[in-house]
């Protein structure tokens, strides 16, 4: 419409077209896990719960990606950051593959049974698209059945005032660029 303060209108002023500002929060997705869960396998297990699907509003965005997850363990454990889009599945947040070493973005060695500690990642992602993006949370210890990982509790977990069972989320912001 025409746009005057104070005289006669000399522009026309279209506000059709999507507002974007570099810089701000476009959206925002959480999965937060309330519950315990343990493994004793030696490859990445999905943990149930820790995944958020986002729908890109910019193909230029990027995805800021954070995780903050409460683990027991009695030794070696990892955690890592998968992405899936377009069913292409791809580690993010993680270091160079060198030797025996494995890809992951959280490690810990725990050496006491009463321990748990917080894993934290942050880490900006690219969204390249607007078609939906999964990110979910994998665990999992050094050596299979030697090693026990656990969610959100200490390996040692009575049901008294010592030992108390956490949560864990994982938080997904897209940025517009």
């Amino acid at each position: 419409t025409a746009v005057g303060i104070g005289k006669v209108p000399e522009a026309q002023l279209d506000v059709r077209g999507t507002f974007r500002a570099p810089g701000t929060i476009v959206q925002v997705k959480q999965a937060v896990k309330k519950d315990t869960q343990s493994t004793t396998v030696g490859s990445p297990v999905d943990v149930s719960g820790l995944s958020v699907t986002i729908y890109p509003k910019f193909s230029n965005s990027k995805i800021l990606v954070s995780y903050q997850v409460n683990m027991g363990a009695n030794y070696h454990v990892f955690l890592r950051v998968v992405r899936t889009q377009n069913g292409v599945a791809t580690l993010v947040g993680t270091g160079n593959a060198a030797g025996n070493r494995p890809e992951a973005t959280s490690y810990q060695s725990h050496s006491h049974v009463n321990d748990m500690k917080s894993m934290n990642m942050e880490i900006l992602d690219s969204a390249n698209e607007t078609d939906a993006i999964e990110y979910k949370v994998q665990f999992w210890v050094a050596a299979a059945t030697h090693y026990t990982a656990f969610i959100n509790r200490a390996m040692n977990s009575g049901d008294n005032v010592y030992y108390a069972h956490l949560s864990s989320s994982i938080t997904v912001k897209e940025v517009c660029q």
